[in-house]
Order: C-alpha cells, then structure tokens, then sequence
C-alpha cells in the first residue's frame, strides 16, 4: 500500500512499507510522478537497487541520477 507521498519541484514521490521478497532482502517501491501535457509522466523503481520497473515521460538523465540525488524525504527524529 503507497501511503507516503512528498513533493518536490513539481514531482510527487509516493512509496511503500518496507516489504521483504523470497531471498531475505528489503526493498522499498518508488513512485515518482509529474504532470505533463497530455496526462503524467511517471516512473516506478525500488530501494536498494533503483533499477527502473516501468517509466513513461521521465528523461534519460533524471533516471541517470545518483541515489542522493532522487528527492527522498527522511523524516526527522
């Protein structure tokens, strides 16, 4: 269930709880979206590995960019 969401420069980022797959590793789905002309440009990628699951819209460079670079929020405590 996405239940988080954060907006930076026009691009909203939702993501999920941490879910745990078949080998004993944690990841975390991404979903970043953005308007466009005809409709949303989206993007769908995980933690650890970032590797892009689907994208419509989004260039080549902003899938490029560094971890550190994606607009994640971290909450303060």
């Amino acid at each position: 269930m996405k239940h988080f969401y954060t907006e930076i420069e026009n691009i909203t980022l939702v993501f999920d709880d941490i879910k745990t797959n078949q080998d004993g590793m944690d990841s975390i789905s991404l979903h970043f979206e953005k308007p466009i002309e005809d409709g949303f440009a989206f993007l769908d990628t995980s933690l650890p590995t970032l590797y892009v699951e689907k994208t419509y819209g989004f260039s080549a460079q902003f899938q490029r960019r560094k971890p550190q670079d994606h607009y994640i929020h971290r909450p303060h405590g």
